[in-house]
């Protein structure tokens, strides 16, 4: 019985450690367009077409946004995957904030929707939505 009762107490922490998906960030991801950089409740960088640039390296699959002074920017590095539309990837992404700069690596990207150069990214694991322009 205690043996049982421990086993409901774990599989109850490992429930409530796990982050659940956030449907409505993922419905905003899709639903909306420009450029836009979210993970959860926290923008990873502020796009603004008067102050901003981006590029995208074919060749690479990496891409950059940042600001005029380069102080604030954003890199989502694909690691040369091929970008289908449903595709599951892994890659890497790394941003400033007014601190220092922040890394995820391997992060579990799936490209939900292509449109007008623009690539829609979720990562379900982390809550992570991105709207990124690859013009060609």
């Amino acid at each position: 019985m205690k043996r049982l009762a421990l086993f409901f107490l774990a599989l109850a922490c490992v429930a409530v450690s796990c982050t659940p998906e956030d449907v409505m960030l993922r419905d905003s991801l899709i639903s909306g367009n420009g450029i836009w950089a979210q993970k959860a409740d926290t923008p990873l960088f502020s796009y603004d077409e008067n102050n901003c640039q981006y590029s995208y390296s074919r060749d690479e699959v990496v891409f950059h946004l940042f600001d005029d002074n380069m102080s604030n920017w954003l890199k989502l590095d694909c690691k040369g995957a091929k970008l289908s539309l449903g595709a599951s990837i892994q890659a890497n992404l790394e941003w400033t904030t007014s601190a220092n700069v922040l890394r995820l690596n391997s992060v579990p990207f799936e490209l939900l929707k292509i449109e007008n150069g623009l690539y829609y990214f979720w990562c379900s694991r982390d809550n992570i939505a991105l709207r990124l322009r690859a013009d060609f």
